[in-house]
């Protein structure tokens, strides 16, 4: 009876340490203000990450990075691409939330409509530049195909 009162706390410790030891890898993500914007992601559940290009509303480029996810969540991270003046300009950046010049807002949040946009489980981030939402599309492809136990990619709208 003894014997079991010390290998039973024994064995309990000894996976617990090995649990800690041995955590699943995982890729987190920041926001140069982190309070607009992080995630983790255990790299063992993603499936798929891809980079693709599209015309928003058939008139202006956007770029974007996707992530999915096992479960029921996609990350996706984009910007757009041209810059114009011209009215579906205008109105593509105020779909996505980009009408912040004429509103003297300088934060970068995309727009989302209620209900729709905020029960679709995605997970939005919004670049101001179409080059940043390159370099973390290869930042993240080469954490998910790397081995490390963990991957920081920090100030990634920067």
């Amino acid at each position: 009876m003894q014997l079991i009162r010390i290998i039973l706390p024994a064995l309990a410790l000894l996976f617990s340490a090995t649990s800690v030891c041995h955590a699943e890898p995982y890729i987190e993500v920041r926001l140069k203000k982190e309070d607009k914007g992080s995630a983790v992601i255990m790299t063992n559940k993603i499936i798929a990450v891809a980079l693709h290009s599209y015309r928003l509303n058939g008139s202006n480029e956007i770029i974007e990075c996707t992530v999915d996810t096992l479960g029921n969540h996609s990350y996706r991270f984009y910007a757009m691409v041209e810059q114009d003046e011209s009215r579906s300009a205008k109105a593509v950046r105020t779909a996505l939330g980009q009408s912040r010049k004429l509103d003297n807002i300088t934060d970068h949040l995309p727009a989302r409509k209620f209900p729709e946009g905020a029960y679709s489980h995605n997970i939005e981030y919004q670049f101001t530049d179409p080059d940043k939402v390159v370099k973390f599309y290869k930042n993240m492809l080469s954490a998910w195909k790397g081995n490390a136990p963990c991957t920081v990619l920090k100030d990634i709208d920067e």
